[in-house]
């Protein structure tokens, strides 16, 4: 899988636990792809710490689950299901 992807992943599981600032600088790189210049232009901080936020974030997001293992657990869980209906509801409650 690709590391953005797993990225959104581990986003969508562990996002709560950023901080608000954290959150906005994910959503911004990730989700609304906008570049380190573009992020930085737009909230006013400096192009290097929010290339040092983007790593801490995804180091953050990474420790949380080697330490919970929670996205892990719920793709396990999902590969048990056979029934294709269940499945679904089942992947729409674990993306939140």
């Amino acid at each position: 899988m690709k590391e953005r992807e797993y990225l959104i992943e581990l986003y969508i599981t562990y996002g709560s636990l950023l901080t608000d600032k954290q959150q906005d600088i994910f959503e911004k790189y990730f989700y609304e792809d906008l570049s380190l210049s573009e992020i930085s232009e737009n909230t006013n901080i400096s192009k290097s710490y929010i290339g040092k936020a983007i790593k801490t974030i995804s180091d953050k997001l990474n420790y949380y689950e080697s330490s919970l293992k929670i996205n892990e657990k719920n793709k396990s869980l999902l590969s048990i299901i056979t029934d294709s209906k269940l499945k679904e509801k089942a992947k729409k409650i674990i993306s939140g």
